[in-house]
């Protein structure tokens, strides 16, 4: 929210220096509004990626929950540490990310546990 917040500041300063006279106001507003445009189409569909990673998480998670409830055997069990791991690094990430960049985030990243 901060970034769009940003981006219209600049739009207006450099709407205003344009208005009276200044170069670089019309720099300063094509640019702001060339990546404000650019933000909001790409913001819906980094949602809708993210939610596509969720699902692949939880999918991961029952994954796991399946695979201890039925002995397997060393090899299984080492392939799946490592799924567990990549799936808790890339859960670590965007836990982060929804802190910094908290709405453009769907709010289940924040109902998400860690794979143990």
């Amino acid at each position: 929210m901060w970034l769009i917040v940003l981006l219209l500041i600049i739009i207006l300063i450099g709407y205003c220096l344009a208005y009276i006279g200044k170069d670089i106001g019309v720099g300063m507003f094509w640019v702001g509004s060339a990546v404000l445009v650019v933000l909001v189409f790409l913001i819906p569909i980094y949602h809708f990626q993210t939610k596509k990673e969720i699902r692949a998480f939880i999918a991961t998670f029952d994954t796991v929950k399946s695979f201890r409830e039925h002995k397997s055997n060393s090899n299984e069990i080492t392939a799946l540490n490592i799924k567990i791991i990549e799936a808790n690094q890339w859960l670590a990430k965007m836990k982060y990310n929804n802190k910094i960049f908290g709405p453009w985030y769907p709010d289940e990243i924040d109902e998400l546990k860690p794979i143990e």
